[in-house]
């Protein structure tokens, strides 16, 4: 039997006593002076003396109660029999309980995993020392009573303890007879039963069920007024119940029945070369056979030439040409194409895509009324590139366009677009930016956003038409040295010093710049830069 510690309480288990001064004379390095009642001598290894201090070393354990009804103290002790720790752990309760009627064995699980095992029996006990409960003991006595009256007549029904286990009689010891007053007798799935004077069989499910003759034969059962089917019977029965039709000949005084006779000829129709051609009439019936040859010959045709191929003896062979390869697999041809493939006249319908490279050796001509080019850089072989040429002199158009180029920018001012074209109300080419609108037949010179575009270029040439009539505003404020002065006459430019001091004044003519008498510019052509 186990031992359980349930409370340890843990102090000072050392009575110390403090001697006077003489008493400890002896004692060498031992000074008591000054110490009260209560301290003790402990003896310091590192300095070899006896020291006296007020209490034993500390150790790792916190003064109090340990141990309850549900915890048990865990402690630990030192060699010289103090207490070095101290703790408790709780009592492992019971988790589970079960028991095992069949094997009387009971289990008792723990907190802690642990399992506790032991066998419930009745061995110590017998009917004399264990007392009825509401199950009574059956003795002689009570079977007796329980079943048989005093005259020994069974007083109730006749039931097995289990089913199918125990029999009624054996084959050595058998009831004379048995007498029933219901009318049915149960054995196994099936029930015997007098239905008004008639046995009747039947299955668990109410029924009837067959009776085997297995062992008997006609002659075993005589006939009533069903007669036997005999094969005499049989035979003049059925020859005059039988009669020919389509197809069918019967003769009714032999009983013989024949398929009638078509007139086809009985041999084997069909060959590698002869094909059966067969006439059946609507009993199934074949009227006549006959034979046709098969069709040994195919034409074939291509884009050029064409060939009468024997199915017998030649052969037709697909194959492939420039950057067209066939492959023949399970009777169906295919042909690949591939990057060598030239095609010198392609027409197709619907939509085409074409995710690599193409090159066109000839002319590209789009019928659309649209070409899109996605692309970050459009490159032109070609030198000239022709606009509109839907026009022509044999097919003018007649609704005005304008002819020139249009480009999308943005800026600070947003998305707008800028381009030169020729307008065809002046016949003038004209640059212009900030254009919102997208570029249509013509360009609207009124409309809100157009504005001319800047134009810089090295030089210019060609006629000089005049000045338009805010030319001096735009000279006379870039420099106040320069002054312009325009009338019907012409124009004259006068070019002055810092100092405001005429230096002389140009004229024009209808050819070129001219000096006057006053030692007037004469500027005989512009021919680029800045002025």
């Amino acid at each position: 039997m186990e031992t359980i510690v349930k409370k340890v309480i843990v102090g000072s288990p050392i009575r110390s006593i403090v001697q006077t001064e003489g008493q400890l004379a002896l004692l060498l390095d031992v000074n008591v002076q000054d110490k009260a009642q209560g301290y003790l001598l402990s003896y310091d290894s590192a300095s070899e003396k006896w020291i006296a201090s007020d209490g034993l070393p500390a150790v790792n354990v916190v003064p109090g109660t340990y141990g309850s009804t549900t915890q048990i103290p865990v402690f630990t002790v030192l060699a010289d029999g103090r207490l070095d720790s101290a703790g408790t752990v709780t009592v492992a309760g019971v988790t589970g309980f079960g028991f095992d009627s069949a094997s009387g064995k009971l289990t008792i699980n723990t907190a802690d995993g642990s399992n506790f095992e032991t066998v419930v029996t009745l061995d110590p006990y017998t009917t004399s020392t264990l007392d009825e409960g509401s199950n009574l003991y059956y003795t002689d006595n009570r079977v007796n009573t329980k079943w048989l009256d005093i005259a020994g007549n069974l007083t109730t029904s006749l039931i097995p303890e289990s089913d199918a286990v125990y029999d009624l009689g054996t084959p050595d010891k058998q009831w004379r007879s048995l007498y029933v007053s219901g009318t049915t007798i149960y054995l196994g799935n099936l029930s015997l039963s007098d239905s008004s004077s008639t046995f009747v069989v039947k299955d668990s499910d109410g029924n009837v069920s067959p009776i085997s003759f297995a062992g008997n034969t006609t002659s075993d059962l005589a006939e009533g007024d069903n007669l036997y089917y005999t094969t005499l019977r049989a035979d003049s029965d059925a020859r005059y119940a039988i009669s020919g039709n389509t197809g069918i000949t019967y003769n009714p005084l032999t009983g013989i029945i024949d398929i009638t006779n078509t007139g086809v000829t009985a041999t084997t129709y069909g060959s590698t070369s002869q094909i059966p051609v067969i006439t059946i009439n609507a009993q199934g019936q074949i009227d006549s056979a006959g034979t046709i040859a098969v069709a040994t010959n195919l034409n074939i045709t291509a884009d050029t030439g064409s060939k009468e191929l024997s199915l017998l003896t030649d052969t037709l062979n697909f194959s492939g040409g420039s950057g067209l390869s066939s492959i023949i697999t399970n009777n169906e041809v295919q042909f690949n194409l591939d990057s060598s493939l030239y095609l010198n006249n392609i027409i197709a319908s619907g939509n085409a895509n074409i995710t690599g490279n193409i090159t066109i050796g000839g002319n590209l001509t789009v019928s659309g009324s649209q070409t899109i080019i996605n692309t970050e850089v459009l490159n032109v072989v070609d030198n000239m590139i022709y606009l509109n040429s839907g026009e022509s002199a044999g097919s003018p158009v007649l609704t005005p366009i304008d002819i020139g180029w249009q480009g999308g920018y943005t800026d600070s001012g947003g998305f707008a677009h800028a381009g030169m074209f020729r307008d065809h109300d002046t016949k003038k080419f004209k640059v212009y930016q900030g254009y919102t609108p997208d570029a249509g037949t013509t360009i609207d010179v009124n409309h809100a956003s157009f504005e001319y575009a800047g134009f810089k270029a090295g030089t210019l040439e060609g006629k000089y038409l005049g000045f338009d009539s805010d030319v001096f505003f735009r000279i006379s404020s870039a420099d106040s040295a320069i002054s312009f002065l325009y009338d019907s006459s012409g124009f004259i430019l006068t070019l002055r010093k810092a100092t405001t001091v005429d230096a002389g004044v140009a004229f024009y003519a209808n050819d070129q710049f001219g000096v006057d008498v006053n030692g007037g510019v004469t500027i005989a052509a512009v021919d680029g830069g800045e002025y």
